[in-house]
């Protein structure tokens, strides 16, 4: 994302956005380290500092390496989350609404406690019930393996702690130390013979290894968040532990000027010239005449200058279960060279703090509105290279809502339509009967001097007599009922009114019943009209 296109969203009116937040694309489950009791190879417990990804690694081998039935439930400890993440609205503890989105979404629960004012400062986000899942429990290691391994349930056997609600108490929460390392103290240079440039330590005795600040940041539970009452969802999403945007920035600034990710930037910088050789040497073996007598002799010539190049050039940084395989190059059987995880690499452990992504929080449906109505603007007055694709989350999902909405209201049409068509057949069957029941009362009327058109009018105020009440009372009695279906879906979902029908809704509803009685006795007050006077007094 270009600096010229975050300058124009800094400018954009602050009364449309409650929050800005930049993303880089870091990834810390490899320096983020927890306690946790494990089992060592004795079979003795043993408390060890582990980071995000090396518990979750660990938790898999363990699984994998048990009898058949709990190896197959390994991939399952593919479900740990993410468990953290950055709170919005934080990037400066000075600012004036430092943490006021994120307090107008969620309260702080229990007496302890107080909103994160500095970078080793952190928060707990828990459920509506102060409830948060096993497996986010496992990744921040206050469950220890044993009642991890217990959490999986295997077939044929009953599994006492299966669903079962077990309790933590707040002082535990927050006492627990968490320690967010930097790149060097976690990636280390590989030696001269290594098929790697750097080796990745996981786990250690300890949450820091000499106990120097140098090391990371120390961090500590300050408060535990809950979405407040009322509210379904919230900026944080799903629980977990959040930083503050300004200690991801303190901490990126540190990694920016790492070992790891000054080499990925020295590779990076020498990647075009590799390239080129390597789209050299590629389209000179596929120019080879496969006729010619040294066919073989060029091409395993050219081959191994080619391998020769991979050696040099695409070494793999190794952090164990970890997405950095930095730098791996190769020719399929296509004419593209490709590079795999070279900008990803370097993003991931913090060497580049230009963002790639840009998360825009606000308020209102409104503000909503404005924001996109502002980010348009920018792709309308620019290239098609320089226009910046977004999501709107919230539309996104509004849209899907409605489109079930729609779906549901065009069944309930179709429904409604049958049994006003029914009904309509139904009054002009009974206003019918009517006409033929009071054939003698024509013709008296007719007799009096009644003109035809009189009598017209007098089944037709009849129907339109009938189609006014019933309009009333179906409205009267929806009105009733809604009282009762909100009280009702009110203590069920928190939303009380589920169930409405607003005035002018209600009114045409009354003009619908009367229009469909008048048009179904048309007919028979046309027939009554018509009928001889005459032969209507003679009628038994």
């Amino acid at each position: 994302i270009s600096p010229e296109y975050i300058a124009y969203l800094e400018g954009m009116d602050k009364e449309l956005y409650a929050a800005i937040v930049y993303g880089t694309g870091i990834n810390i489950s490899h320096t983020l380290f927890t306690q946790v009791e494990l089992e060592n190879s004795a079979g003795e417990k043993e408390t060890k500092a582990m980071s995000i990804s090396a518990l979750k690694a660990y938790y898999t081998q363990k699984l994998s390496e048990q009898e058949e039935k709990y190896a197959k439930l390994a991939p399952m400890v593919d479900y740990l989350g993410s468990i953290y993440g950055k709170m919005p609205g934080t990037a400066d503890a000075n600012a004036e609404d430092y943490g006021k989105y994120v307090l107008s979404q969620y309260e702080l629960v229990g007496d302890k406690g107080h909103f994160p004012t500095k970078s080793n400062e952190v928060a707990l986000v828990v459920g509506g019930n102060n409830d948060i899942t096993d497996l986010t429990l496992a990744q921040l290691g206050l469950i220890d393996e044993d009642t991890f391994m217990s959490l999986f349930p295997v077939e044929g056997e009953e599994n006492e702690n299966f669903g079962e609600t077990q309790t933590i108490d707040f002082s535990e929460l927050f006492n627990r130390k968490f320690m967010l390392n930097y790149n060097d103290a976690v990636y280390t240079p590989a030696s001269a013979d290594s098929a790697y440039l750097f080796d990745y330590t996981g786990s250690r005795a300890a949450l820091s290894t000499t106990g120097n600040e140098a090391d990371g940041i120390e961090l500590e539970i300050t408060c535990i968040l809950r979405l407040k009452k009322g509210l379904n969802y919230g900026c944080l999403g799903m629980g977990g532990l959040y930083f503050t945007e300004q200690l991801i920035k303190e901490y990126q600034a540190v990694n920016m000027q790492s070992q790891i990710a000054k080499e990925i930037r020295a590779q990076s910088a020498n990647q075009t010239s590799t390239i080129l050789q390597f789209e050299s040497l590629y389209a000179q073996m596929k120019a080879l005449d496969e006729t010619a007598p040294d066919y073989e002799y060029k091409l395993q010539t050219l081959q191994a200058q080619a391998y020769l190049l991979l050696s040099q050039n695409g070494k793999y940084f190794k952090p164990a279960a970890s997405t950095l395989q930095g730098y791996y190059m190769s020719y399929p059987d296509n004419d593209k060279i490709q590079i795999l995880y070279g900008d990803t690499a370097l993003r991931a452990v913090g060497g580049d703090d230009t963002p790639n992504d840009i998360s825009i929080y606000t308020d209102t449906f409104d503000a909503k509105e404005g924001v996109l109505a502002y980010l348009d603007a920018w792709n309308e007055t620019h290239e098609k290279d320089e226009q910046i694709r977004y999501t709107d989350t919230v539309g996104v999902m509004m849209s899907m809502v409605e489109t079930i909405l729609d779906a549901i209201t065009y069944v309930l049409v179709a429904f409604t339509a049958i049994s006003l068509v029914v009904s309509s057949v139904m009054i002009g069957i009974i206003t019918y009967v009517s006409v033929v029941e009071r054939t003698k009362e024509i013709g008296v009327l007719r007799s009096l001097g009644a003109r035809k058109k009189d009598v017209k009018n007098l089944f037709n105020a009849e129907t339109f007599i009938i189609g006014l009440q019933s309009g009333v009372f179906g409205v009267a009695v929806t009105y009733l009922i809604s009282f009762a279906i909100n009280a009702i879906l009110g203590a069920l979902t928190g939303i009380a009114t589920l169930a409405s029908l607003p005035i002018g809704s209600a009114i045409i509803m009354v003009c619908v019943s009367v229009g469909l009685t008048l048009i179904s006795g048309l007919i028979p007050a046309r027939a009554a009209a018509k009928k001889d006077p005459v032969i209507a007094l003679r009628t038994e």
